[in-house]
């Protein structure tokens, strides 16, 4: 109720309002405030943070692709076993699920084209076995994260009234 300036509104009183066409009156008490605001100036808002959010957005996606096709390249440079190819996607594939504007479909993939190859030379050649095992570890990687996320911020945080509130 504090949106619209009328906080001693009970919903008693609210419920009790009558209908004067399609919206109650503090509907139409918005609706005509919203009719005072500066329009040109609202888009002009709206169209930078579009733009904001747009550059955001591809920059976030675009590096990541290129960090991860960079992480690819240097361990496909190696001639490490599976297992240490695991261990180090494992660890840069936390760390990517750390970062919030990273998105998952970036790791899963890089992790499929790294160690897809690998694991099927591991597997004798099966490659349902190699992608089972790949499946499993990205599941593993993401619900590390996951538990990192909850333990190393929710829980460090969780005495903060403002963060509870926010939750």
């Amino acid at each position: 109720y504090a949106i619209c300036g009328r906080s001693n509104d009970s919903p008693q009183s609210l419920a009790a309002q009558e209908w004067n066409g399609w919206l109650t009156e503090i509907a139409s008490q918005q609706l005509e405030d919203m009719k005072k605001w500066e329009v040109a100036k609202t888009l002009d808002w709206a169209v930078l943070f579009g733009i904001i959010y747009f550059s955001f957005a591809i920059v976030s996606l675009k590096g990541t692709t290129i960090v991860l096709s960079s992480f690819i390249e240097y361990l496909d440079d190696k001639n490490w076993g599976l297992g240490l190819q695991s261990v180090m996607m494992l660890f840069f594939g936390l760390t990517m699920f750390l970062i919030p504007v990273v998105p998952g479909q970036s790791v899963y993939l890089a992790a499929g084209l790294l160690l897809t190859p690998k694991a099927k030379e591991t597997f004798d050649g099966n490659i349902y076995l190699a992608i089972a095992y790949i499946c499993a570890l990205s599941t593993v990687m993401k619900l590390l994260a996951c538990a990192c996320q909850q333990k190393g911020f929710g829980e460090l945080l969780s005495h903060y009234v403002y963060v509870r509130q926010q939750v």
